[in-house]
């Protein structure tokens, strides 16, 4: 995760919590073109690796950068070839960008993996050290399964907001010596433990009044580690709150609802957390108090009814929804109800930081069959929309409806444009864009 500058700590909490939104990081789509494995196992190997390569030359010197940028146009290009039988290298890697699933599969060995710290089979403790003007040391907890292995198979991802006890934080650490013991769990998963902050009044903030990072920004920071240290199925993150982790956890979901396949709520209540963003991100209350059931009817009321109340729910429950969920990671309906702190990003669809008015909030959709781009907005001048061929297919022009003004535009893919969001980590294992474009969108028809 990235070290924040002075210029961020001494914003304006409206100007941190926008940047800092930028900086950590519908229904689901049937199969179609870009949604299926084309390549095999060692095409991806060979894609995710000159990716990487090419990150670490670039950082060395020009030289270095210049072959190993080379070294993946080729890869490219001969990978489409010989997918396709494309003898035009253009075609041939314009082939290859087509294959969202396919470069999906190839982000999961842009990172090296290596099990230098990783336990498995047992609770170890994390620190991670943040620099900056308020230095600090975020603690966590990890339960590793018995048979992972970096170059296994992924893993799901169950990431622990704990409440309080005897009066204080949950120990992150206690908590998992006491809490998700089942053997099936413990078999299937990592599960993370947070130390929370022991100001509870900061939990559900980015910073405090003072600069230092709140309860949001540890978990993300967190969250950056263990995707970056793990191999992770990135479909497959659960976020749970624990009593006053709760609201923690609804927060965050709501902020980077890309990033998360659900979230699980055990012994709390939903606090004042918002529902609008929760489209595609499906919860589940034990325990729960009334806002949790008001959440559950007002996620029902806008048509999202993903919202699962069993009061009795123990962690076996919780465990048997996780693991019949994923991540809805190309929602072919988005909308995004812009607050502060954040968000400013939801799936394919972001737009700039700015001051904001009630009601400030964009729905977009893609209908693939049609080709059709639609977005609406309330309060927002310009949008940037992110492009694969599972949402829209870039072979063909786009219909685009821009608060009720149409034009038509042809996206094209570049592989200059996929490489920088891979750097960027805008794309992920599950979660791959090819091209982008800003629309500016005129005011909202009455």
């Amino acid at each position: 995760m990235p070290t924040y500058s002075r210029d961020l700590r001494t914003a304006s909490p409206f100007r941190r919590a926008a940047w800092t939104a930028l900086f950590l990081l519908g229904a689901p789509l049937a199969a179609r073109a870009g949604d299926e494995l084309v390549l095999k196992e060692a095409n991806h190997k060979e894609i995710g690796t000159a990716l990487r390569n090419l990150v670490e030359a670039e950082a060395k010197d020009a030289k270095a950068g210049a072959k190993a940028r080379a070294a993946i146009v080729d890869v490219f290009a001969k990978t489409g070839k010989a997918a396709k039988k494309l003898a035009d290298p253009a075609a041939a890697t314009q082939a290859v960008l087509a294959m969202t699933a396919d470069l999906g599969k190839a982000i999961y060995f842009f990172d090296e993996r290596k099990m230098a710290g990783i336990k498995p089979g047992e609770i170890a403790a994390g620190v991670i050290d943040v620099e900056g003007d308020q230095p600090s040391k975020i603690g966590y907890a990890v339960w590793t399964p018995k048979t992972y292995r970096p170059n296994g198979e992924t893993v799901p991802v169950v990431l622990c907001m704990p409440g309080m006890k005897d009066g204080k934080p949950y120990s992150a650490k206690q908590f998992l010596v006491e809490n998700w013991v089942d053997a099936p769990i413990r078999e299937k998963t990592v599960l993370v433990a947070i130390d929370m902050p022991a100001d509870g009044a900061v939990w559900n903030t980015l910073f405090d009044d003072e600069g230092k990072e709140g309860g949001i920004a540890l978990v993300m920071r967190v969250f950056g580690r263990i995707t970056s240290t793990y191999n992770v199925d990135y479909d497959r993150i659960f976020l749970v709150g624990v009593e006053t982790g709760l609201p923690v956890a609804l927060r965050i979901a709501g902020m980077y609802p890309q990033r998360f396949a659900g979230v699980v709520g055990q012994r709390g209540d939903a606090g004042d957390a918002s529902w609008e963003n929760f489209r595609s991100v499906p919860t589940w209350f034990a325990g729960g108090g009334a806002n949790c059931t008001a959440f559950a009817e007002k996620t029902k009321a806008a048509g999202f009814d993903n919202c699962t109340i069993q009061q009795d729910g123990n962690d076996a429950a919780a465990w048997a929804w996780i693991a019949e969920r994923k991540r809805i990671a190309n929602p072919t309906k988005v909308n995004l109800v812009l607050g502060a702190p954040a968000p400013f990003q939801a799936y394919w669809l972001m737009t700039e930081p700015q001051e904001l008015e009630p009601g400030t909030r964009i729905d977009a959709e893609v209908d693939r069959a049609a080709n059709t781009l639609t977005i609406t907005a309330k309060g927002v001048k310009r949008v940037t929309v992110y492009f694969n061929d599972v949402l829209l297919d870039l072979d063909k022009p786009i219909k685009v409806v821009c608060n009720g003004v149409e034009r038509e535009d042809k996206i094209a893919r570049s592989l200059e444009d996929f490489i920088s969001y891979v750097r960027r980590r805008t794309c992920d294992g599950g979660r791959v864009y090819v091209a982008s474009k800003v629309y500016d969108l005129p005011p909202p028809k009455d």
